[in-house]
């Protein structure tokens, strides 16, 4: 994630001192869909605006021609249309998965890159490419999220181009394609494809907006829900239906995981959907007045980056139809917790162009303590139960064995997450330094306990269990 290539030839270079506009220049164009991926080191490697694919050296990438039905020259009106995963289980940046959604037939194809053809500049694998990842269109949005184990990947789009009542699954392993198949979205969503599909960091939620109110005069305009990462199940937890206005476009979860910021494209609005319980029953909705605004991307650094122009009269100071590269800050002391930072990057000229890169989290972790991990060390001292990090954290548990009534103490604040040994959610709740909780309904058993900080990064794992 530390080279963006979007828009207009764009390429903004992200450090640990922040993002920069590079002199370089891409030699795409990306419109909507947009994506890249980078070495280790943080090297560019390749990118593609769904229509075509290039590499480093900003040339199609060998065996990239006809990767896409469309020819488009301004790249692709798919949102989320394309993304680069590495292949399972590759420490050694050379096996990379490229997927597009065709601008045409609308179905997901996979190839597989080879980073030392050409070379070393890289190239689509002889006889694997193109291959289906689902034989039926699906609609805009397409993302991706580790497994459970901490290595494979599961790919998840929304399904039926134009009448997207469900969501396509796919599971890839170093093999490739392992399994597909449909769920249900448990919401009617109807003739809606535009918006931005997002997990959380921590993979356990996904979230999308739609972009036109639905013809029942019913608007759930945002769907929210949780994602099972060993069985790649989803549950609904809510939709919020009000407080809204259409066009919905953007989307992001903020760093602690469960807030969320929504805008509308045409509207100009930002919305912070403060997220105060596991149902969003109690959601708070601030809005905020701005000017076109395309996608969101959250970044190490806990900022949501956006792209904005202003059209006929914008912000004291800007001119008419420039376009910058603006980013939201996060504090979840404050009330409205979402503050629009004074950084912004002048792209120095005006692109026609809602895109962002679309990225999967890709140092996501293995889900400690679910029977899918296999790559946590096991603990030996007590069972085959994985832990993690332990001896790093200041993190306790009391009492270990109850009722269902515990209380934590912690050296951060951050999000507590149990799960059963299934890999199963029972509770997630944000703490402080001490906090009290319940596992209500839980059965009698074993669960493990596993502490984010607010960046999302895993921390910590204790065991307790319920006694009936």
């Amino acid at each position: 994630m530390d080279n963006w290539v979007f828009g207009d030839s764009l390429i903004v270079k992200f450090s640990e001192s922040g993002p920069v506009l590079l002199e370089e220049k891409s030699t795409m164009r990306a419109f909507e869909a947009a994506a890249c991926i980078s070495d280790a080191s943080g090297n560019l490697l390749f990118y593609s605006n769904n229509i075509g694919v290039w590499n480093r050296n900003h040339l199609p990438l060998l065996g990239s021609v006809g990767i896409n039905s469309s020819l488009s020259p301004i790249g692709s009106t798919i949102t989320n249309g394309c993304i680069f995963l590495p292949v399972s289980g590759d420490t050694s940046d050379r096996w990379f998965w490229i997927f597009i959604t065709d601008e045409f037939d609308h179905k997901v194809r996979y190839s597989l890159i080879d980073r030392s053809l050409d070379g070393g500049l890289g190239g689509i694998v002889a006889g694997l490419k193109n291959m289906l990842v689902w034989d039926t269109p699906v609609c805009e949005q397409l993302n991706a999220v580790k497994h459970g184990n901490g290595k494979d990947w599961w790919l998840i789009s929304r399904g039926d181009y134009l009448n997207s009542y469900v969501f396509n699954i796919a599971l890839f392993n170093e093999m490739g394609l392992q399994n597909s198949y449909r769920l249900d979205t448990l919401i009617s969503i109807g003739d809606n494809g535009m918006g931005e599909l997002k997990f959380n960091l921590i993979g356990n939620r996904l979230g999308h907006v739609f972009f036109n109110p639905l013809p029942d005069g019913i608007d759930p305009f945002l769907a929210v829900y949780h994602f099972d990462r060993c069985s790649g199940m989803l549950t609904l937890i809510d939709s919020v239906t009000s407080g809204l206005s259409g066009n919905l476009y953007s989307f992001e979860f903020s760093p602690n995981g469960y807030d969320m910021l929504v805008s509308n494209v045409f509207g100009g609005k930002i919305y912070q959907v403060i997220n105060a319980s596991p149902d969003l029953s109690s959601t708070a909705i601030h809005a905020d007045n701005y000017n076109a605004i395309g996608q969101f991307e959250l970044w190490n650094d806990n900022y949501v980056y956006f792209v904005v122009r202003y059209l006929g009269g914008g912000l004291s100071g800007i001119p008419n139809s420039s376009q910058y590269l603006w980013r939201i800050g996060y504090d979840s002391t404050r009330m409205e917790q979402y503050y629009l930072d004074s950084f912004k990057i002048d792209l120095k000229k005006w692109n026609y162009t809602y895109s962002l890169p679309n990225f999967a989290n890709y140092d996501l972790g293995p889900l400690v303590g679910s029977p899918c991990d296999t790559l946590s060390p096991p603990d030996t001292t007590q069972t085959a139960i994985p832990v993690f990090l332990e001896d790093q954290l200041a993190f306790s548990v009391f009492p270990t064995i109850s009722d269902g009534v515990f209380q934590v103490q912690s050296s951060i604040s951050g999000s507590l997450h149990v799960v059963d040994l299934y890999g199963r959610e029972w509770l997630t709740v944000q703490i402080k330094e001490r906090e009290s909780f319940e596992l209500k309904g839980a059965p009698a058993g074993m669960y493990l306990m596993g502490l984010y900080d607010e960046a999302g990064r895993f921390l910590g794992s204790r065991k307790i269990a319920i006694r009936r």
